[in-house]
């Protein structure tokens, strides 16, 4: 048995299960998948104001990112902003998305709001904890996951002001507005290799101080040229905690220390170098084929991470022409025909791993049917079913004998 053929069976093994049904003797049985258990997500600020994107989204994903970062819901002392994300986790509940939010903290001292910095240390800290419980409160069973204070390895401004048990006091106070969230820290640069050994070191860390982490987000924002071999490593590395692992923001496009020539740095704020001639050279010498190569990495990076045991989710951070963060990171066209890096995430999400097929029942109306976790509908001489197939769940058995 080839490689190939082998890694195949493997992730069938991982990410597949066995649904038996009861039908008529000698019956076509039907099942189309309807939905993903792995979370295929992106954020979705802009879902509900135009029918296409809409369809378009509901159709491809199946998570969606929620923003709460407290700069955007309450950008002056208590202007709370709650419309957007308001609308776009009704969005995700109507067509059964699941939801985390990012991000309830930002570490890094750029993204803390300037009036939040002006104030006495206790009035901060009473601002902090309004702003946390306010905003669980107001989704409490609504939105499942929370990075609870965005890239640390980056940023300390809390931790400066309040010190580091300042980190468990923010858990404190989200879990006692919402017991059955699961809290997340999300750090870029880590599936490169990059910030790996700092970020075993910083869970370790915040788990021996009493900080309930639950999750292990991992960005992927790659630069060419691409390189995916410290992905799988750094998966291993991680999953020696037992928690779920997800990538909370993929994308590929130019590199990003290149974007500061228009004026952007994404560590130091904007307006760094804007040489827009410059940064019109840097795109004219990329590649011909550089949308090919990013769709080699947008194919492999999926590949790694549904495969890895240990993860749970896939996020790509922004899709769309005209509405990306990134230079030439969109892998769709403003009209939604997708780039080449598109093509390779429908015919990984609708054809390779997708369950669309038909088997015949035995002479005693019993089949079984292989698919991947998720929803399903099975049909059978017109008689319908939905199931859900999870793993660790004893595999259901739909009878299609006769209407309910």
């Amino acid at each position: 048995m080839d490689a190939t053929t082998e890694a195949a069976k493997e992730l069938a093994r991982l990410r597949q299960g066995t649904v038996r049904i009861q039908a008529a003797p000698g019956a076509t049985v039907h099942i189309e998948q309807l939905r993903h258990h792995f979370e295929f997500g992106t954020p979705l600020s802009r879902v509900g104001s135009e029918e296409a994107l809409d369809s378009f989204v509901a159709h491809w994903f199946n998570a969606g990112v929620i923003p709460v970062k407290w700069g955007y819901l309450e950008p002056n002392p208590g202007e709370r902003r709650y419309e957007g994300p308001d609308r776009t986790l009704e969005w995700c509940e109507q067509h059964g998305f699941a939801t985390r939010g990012h991000c309830l903290f930002y570490a890094h001292r750029i993204h803390v709001q300037e009036w939040v910095k002006a104030l006495p240390k206790a009035e901060a800290l009473r601002c902090m904890e309004r702003h946390a419980r306010e905003t669980v409160r107001r989704y409490r069973g609504r939105i499942a996951d929370y990075d609870l204070n965005n890239e640390l390895l980056d940023g300390s401004w809390y931790r400066d002001q309040f010190g580091e048990d300042i980190l468990r006091r923010m858990a404190d106070w989200v879990l006692e507005e919402d017991p059955g969230v699961r809290l997340y820290v999300n750090e870029h640069d880590i599936v490169t290799g990059g910030d790996i050994d700092r970020y075993v070191e910083l869970i370790d860390r915040l788990l021996s101080i009493g900080v309930p982490i639950r999750g292990i987000g991992v960005q992927g924002h790659l630069d060419p040229p691409f390189d995916l071999s410290q992905v799988k490593p750094v998966l291993d590395r991680l999953a020696q905690f037992g928690m779920p692992i997800k990538v909370t923001e993929h994308d590929t496009g130019i590199k990003l220390k290149e974007e500061s020539y228009r004026g952007v740095s994404w560590i130091d704020g904007a307006d760094k170098l804007k040489d827009l001639a410059r940064f019109q050279e840097i795109l004219d010498g990329y590649p011909a084929d550089f949308e090919e190569r990013k769709a080699a990495a947008l194919e492999g990076m999926f590949r790694i991470v549904f495969a890895h045991p240990a993860t749970r989710g896939m996020y790509i951070w922004g899709f769309r022409e005209g509405s990306h963060w990134r230079t030439r990171g969109e892998i769709f066209h403003r009209d939604l025909t997708p780039l080449p890096a598109g093509e390779a995430f429908c015919r990984l999400l609708r054809q390779e791993w997708f369950t669309d097929r038909s088997v015949i029942a035995d002479e005693n109306g019993i089949c079984a049917l292989r698919a991947w976790y998720g929803r399903h509908r099975l049909t059978s001489r017109g008689i319908a079913r939905e199931v859900e197939l999870l793993p660790e769940i004893p595999p259901p058995i739909v009878d299609l004998t006769a209407p309910l």
